[in-house]
């Protein structure tokens, strides 16, 4: 009976790893294939988290008081981790791990006050600060990025930006050369 032997041999495959398995949309916890071995077929292999979004407007800012941003470009998004409709200014995190999180913010020229860019987790806790005065340079730029840790399926990270002393502007996407605002999270390890 075909039926039968494939059963065996994909039970002996996932038992000890060693038999062969004939079977297609078979599933098994590991694959070791040594020696000369080939495979053939097609493997679909699990996406990957990671998200990078921009926006297209320039974004006004008040003055002396936090603001997030809002993100309404995805340039990559393998996991639905963002949406342009709601909660913009987010990328949640759908798995537990490792995350590299960072973003890359221009403010238009303005000299009056400092300007300040950070990653919030979840909108508790900042994990990542620059603090800069703008000078007389157009566009300013700052750029953070930091691997932290997540251990929860609910968070969620935000850009958040605080001009000091004078409404500023936060540049939109492919204004410059310099590159595009951008905010990213990719999953390093679980």
């Amino acid at each position: 009976n075909d039926a039968q032997d494939e059963i065996v041999a994909i039970e002996g495959g996932i038992r000890n790893g060693t038999a062969p398995l004939n079977s297609s949309g078979s599933t098994v916890a590991t694959l070791s294939v040594t020696g000369g071995s080939t495979f053939a077929g097609a493997v679909t292999l699990p996406r990957w988290p990671v998200c990078r979004v921009t926006h297209d407007a320039v974004q006004q800012v008040a003055a002396d008081a936090w603001a997030g941003l809002s993100w309404n470009t995805e340039d990559i998004d393998s996991t639905a981790m963002h949406s342009t409709a709601s909660n913009s200014s987010r990328i949640d995190l759908t798995s537990s791990g490792v995350w590299m999180i960072g973003a890359y913010v221009q403010w238009l020229g303005n000299s009056t006050g400092t300007r300040r860019t950070r990653l919030r987790l979840s909108d508790t806790t900042t994990i990542m600060a620059a603090h800069g005065s703008s000078g007389a340079a157009d566009p300013y730029t700052q750029y953070i990025a930091t691997p932290w840790l997540v251990t929860g399926t609910t968070s969620y990270v935000t850009v958040e930006v605080y001009p000091q002393a004078s409404t500023a502007r936060i540049n939109a996407s492919g204004s410059t050369n310099e590159g595009s605002p951008s905010f990213f999270a990719y999953r390093v390890s679980q």
